[in-house]
């Protein structure tokens, strides 16, 4: 990657943002909902079939598989928490049968992701919040939706306690279900199994640790997972990339905001 400005990475609670050139990955699908934004040529996307995507602006939803190749150009990422903002797949969107992702061109505009470079490059933590206003101002955003008080219980429980020791039942019992009623209202309010997404967590929870301490093994036991290589499969089924081409990226700037 021949760069002179390192790429950023930016990381929120509601949210997470790259800046940089376009990397490449190997076919992954993940959690968050991924808005791609190109400053200079339109980028390359692969859809599952293998079929090639271009766009200035795009959407991957959450758990759509997808792909992205290496170039030079300037290229933004926003990763947004379908369960914080859920996206409004308003009539404006032209998806075709076995893209990658939804075509945002005729909504988002040049001035548009120059503001998002613009806001991410200030460093600032209320970056955040004009980012989302902005894709809220797009009808890219809705409001938080509502999903049951019990799983959103849940969710705020699961924040707060150790990972590797939460169980089913015992996060059924917090919330009065039978585990396997939980189990089922869980996936159905927020398409997301309870056990994809404890995974989820523990892999976020690792990824912290790996950037911060460049520690692979630590980052894995501290994470919550069985062993290195379990971690391993487990990043590069979500992201495309192996933990060691993550944490020997020299052109990586992290920043980690608490609101």
């Amino acid at each position: 990657m021949e760069t002179k400005e390192k790429s950023g990475f930016y990381i929120w609670k509601e949210m997470a943002a790259y800046t940089g050139v376009s990397f490449a990955t190997k076919r992954h699908s993940h959690f968050y909902h991924q808005f791609c934004f190109s400053l200079d040529k339109p980028f390359l996307l692969k859809g599952k079939n293998g079929k090639d995507f271009y766009s200035q602006a795009a959407l991957v939803p959450s758990g759509v598989s997808h792909e992205t190749t290496f170039g030079n150009d300037r290229f933004i990422i926003l990763l947004i928490d379908p369960l914080l903002f859920a996206v409004s797949f308003h009539t404006g969107f032209i998806h075709k049968e076995g893209d990658p992702a939804f075509d945002l061109k005729d909504i988002v505009s040049n001035s548009d992701i120059l503001f998002l470079e613009t806001e991410l490059k200030s460093n600032q933590s209320e970056a955040k919040n004009k980012i989302l206003q902005l894709l809220k101002d797009k009808f890219i955003l809705e409001n938080q939706r509502n999903i049951d008080n019990r799983i959103k219980e849940s969710l705020s429980f699961i924040q707060q306690d150790e990972l590797d020791q939460l169980t089913l039942k015992q996060i059924s019992k917090i919330t009065k279900l039978s585990p396997s009623r939980f189990r089922h209202l869980f996936r159905s309010e927020t398409g997301i199994t309870f056990s994809s997404y404890k995974l989820w967590k523990k892999m976020q929870k690792a990824i912290f640790i790996l950037i911060e301490q460049k520690d692979l093994m630590n980052a894995a036991y501290e994470g919550g997972f069985f062993d290195q290589p379990h971690f391993n499969r487990v990043l590069r089924r979500s992201f495309g990339l192996s933990p060691s081409e993550l944490k020997k990226n020299p052109h990586f700037e992290l920043k980690i905001f608490s609101s």
